[in-house]
């Protein structure tokens, strides 16, 4: 399938504008009514202009890189009219099908017979090239039947997927395997979606319907206001990720270990493992009414590395009981590096705020007396701490902890966020990342926007929003390979 994906997918960045030829039926307006995939595009020059220039952003000559990959994979790209709208339909009945409008029908027939597999069909009908795969299919006969509702959501490239139809039919046997995760995978919504580029950033909307189940717990709307946790996160972090509605992301986790406890046999180490997990984050939630927040910074390259969370926590002394419950569990090393790991209540003083520390020690051979610092990962050496002030927790992990509390503890119900964070968190949300990919690639403590995906409910469906800036990504040849010339267009 991907040697018939791959021209389309390519053919969104490359441009050569074209006269219109009038078409037989409005390609973008007619979805079969058998699609579980469906994707169309305004146009490849469109759709070129603003793809195009969002390349050209990150890495100058990044567009003639990608012409030349397209006209060398599939020449028959050449005779598109790029003026009129595109589309790739997936069928019930299995076959794939690339609907290409055209200029002249013999020089893309001849053309697209080159670049495509034995097993693929290549026609032409009424203005259009069609390159078919897994069964015939008659363009005029579809377009007599009936039509399935258009994409929801508009964009530069708008379609949708069947997901548990398409999912179904893919994982075949091994689908019963998530069922405890996500039901009965026949039932799971089609989900519309919709991707438009700019010179400066790429976004992707997708929204999932939800009737029923595990998404219809999480489809309530929520407040649109900004998580309250948020001012406790450091500018410099490299990733954020903030969580709301603490009830329904438990069911999402319950889900999870109802998945996985399904698949070990009663009675084994994994099933009692699974069962403890289940408990403990059940009584994790209760002690937990509100927002939580994590973000992990990388200022000066990866043994810099530390993590802070903030979390809603209304009964400090059971969450204290929970950590010394929970650090029993804990792994104790391999036989050849055994560890000590101890929970220490009220180990430091930060003002009025007491600090208890998870301290993780290795043994040495022949003697009980742990040795901090020996045989541990450098971002354990360092204590992990714990602090509650008012209706807050707070925790850090990895280097510099006592002062990145220090400053997590001054900072609480402050409101006061850092910029781009509150910039890439939106409100309302059920879930959120932002993470700065230069940061990670970089190890530096300066520069890049954040990337973002967020989940926010709206009662009946769930919309899916990702936003890559432009800024935000790695610049510069390495992008696409190390070798490739810069220029421009």
């Amino acid at each position: 399938m991907h040697r018939i994906l791959l021209p389309v997918l390519l053919a969104l960045v490359s441009a050569s504008p074209a006269a219109a030829a009038a078409p037989a039926f409005d390609v973008d307006k007619f979805v079969p009514a058998d699609a579980v995939v469906y994707v169309t595009a305004d146009g490849l020059d469109p759709v070129e202009g603003a793809a195009g220039a969002f390349l050209e952003n990150v890495m100058p000559g990044a567009g003639q890189i990608v012409d030349g990959m397209l006209l060398a994979r599939a020449p028959a790209i050449a005779t598109v009219d790029r003026s009129r709208p595109i589309a790739m339909w997936m069928l019930a009945s299995g076959a794939t099908v690339i609907v290409l409008p055209i200029r002249d029908a013999a020089t893309f027939e001849q053309l697209a017979r080159q670049s495509v597999g034995t097993e693929d069909r290549v026609t032409t009908i009424g203005g259009y090239g069609i390159v078919t795969r897994g069964g015939a299919v008659d363009l005029a006969a579809i377009g007599a039947q009936g039509t399935a509702a258009a994409p929801a959501i508009g964009g530069q490239v708008r379609g949708f997927v069947e997901l548990g139809r398409v999912m179904a039919a893919r994982l075949g046997t091994a689908r019963s395997e998530l069922t405890p995760l996500l039901g009965r995978l026949e039932g799971l919504p089609r989900v519309d979606f919709a991707v438009a580029a700019s010179h400066d950033r790429v976004e992707l909307s997708a929204t999932v319907p939800a009737a029923e189940g595990l998404l219809a717990q999480l489809a309530p709307p929520l407040p649109p206001v900004q998580n309250r946790f948020l001012d406790v996160l450091p500018a410099d972090a490299a990733l954020v990720f903030a969580t709301s509605a603490p009830e329904r992301m438990a069911a999402v986790s319950e889900a999870l270990f109802g998945s996985l406890a399904a698949r070990g046999p009663d009675g084994s180490k994994q099933h009692a493992m699974v069962r403890r997990m289940r408990r403990q984050a059940k009584v994790w939630t209760a002690l937990s009414h509100g927002d939580s927040t994590t973000a992990v910074s990388i200022p000066r390259g990866p043994e810099s590395t530390s993590l802070i969370q903030a979390f809603s926590c209304l009964r400090p002394r059971h969450a204290r009981i929970l950590m010394h419950k929970m650090t029993r569990h804990l792994s104790r090393g391999t036989t050849a590096t055994p560890v000590d790991v101890k929970y220490v209540p009220g180990a430091e003083q930060i003002g009025d705020v007491a600090v208890d520390q998870l301290v993780i020690a290795a043994l040495t051979a022949g003697s009980a007396t742990p040795q901090p610092g020996a045989a541990v990962p450098s971002f354990m050496q360092e204590p992990i701490r714990y602090a509650f002030l008012r209706d807050t927790g707070v925790t850090t992990y990895g280097a510099d902890g006592l002062e990145r509390m220090r400053a997590a503890l001054a900072s609480v119900g402050s409101g006061v966020v850092a910029p781009e964070i509150r910039k890439a968190i939106p409100p309302g949300a059920l879930m959120a990342v932002a993470v700065r990919p230069v940061r990670f690639a970089t190890g530096g403590a300066s520069g890049g926007e954040y990337a973002t995906l967020a989940v926010v409910p709206r009662g009946t469906a769930l919309d899916v929003r990702v936003v890559v800036p432009a800024g935000a990504l790695p610049r510069g040849p390495g992008l696409l390979g190390a070798g490739f010339g810069r220029g421009s267009r």
